[in-house]
């Protein structure tokens, strides 16, 4: 029984060391946000703190899928349009910006 624990103790500290150097290396904006894992399909994450910090762990935690999505886009653009996804990209920057009201 004792060399069960010792074995569980020693397996757990390399998961401690590993979650501390996350934490550090993890941006200040996540405090208190986190990812689930995917439950029938659906991807969970919790945002906590001011405006800023909701956007900026809403693109951190869900870069995948925002990823994902912007294929999706350019492929079906491309394909709807024939135009490729430069056309789309440069005709935007050469467009002024309106102002702000």
């Amino acid at each position: 029984m004792r060399s069960k624990s010792a074995m569980c103790l020693l397996a757990a500290v390399p998961l401690v060391f590993l979650s501390l150097a996350h934490a550090a290396t993890a941006p200040k904006e996540l405090k208190g946000a986190f990812r689930l894992p995917e439950k029938n399909g659906w991807t969970y994450v919790h945002l906590h703190g001011t405006p800023h910090e909701l956007g900026f762990q809403n693109g951190y935690l869900l870069a995948p899928e925002i990823h994902d999505l912007l294929q999706v886009v350019m492929l079906e653009t491309k394909h709807d349009t024939k135009k490729d996804w430069a056309f789309f990209r440069d005709a935007a920057a050469a467009t002024p910006r309106t102002a702000r009201r």
